[in-house]
């Protein structure tokens, strides 16, 4: 393991394309401050695997929650730990 947190890594064209149906991920807010900000306050996944996250989950979901940008309502998960929980949660 490095000593140091690693650097998050910013929105790919491939994550804003998943997201095109909603506007919400392509705001200027979310692109370049919420999402860097958890990325950065908490660069590990927080389901427990110990690998780098790269996504940004909303526990409750943006919808319902009075403010979207909470960080105390995201997780920074792993691609694959987002698309398993995001699975669950539509059941």
């Amino acid at each position: 393991m490095p000593n140091r947190a690693p650097r998050f890594q910013p929105v790919t064209r491939t994550a804003r394309s998943l997201k095109k149906s909603d506007p919400f991920y392509s705001s200027r807010r979310w692109v370049d401050e919420t999402r860097p900000a958890k990325l950065a306050l908490n660069p590990w996944c927080e389901c427990g695997c110990g690998r780098l996250a790269q996504e940004v989950h909303h526990i409750i979901p943006k919808d319902v929650c009075p403010d979207p940008h909470a960080i105390s309502n995201l997780m920074s998960l792993t691609k694959s730990c987002h698309s398993r929980i995001t699975a669950t949660q539509r059941r």
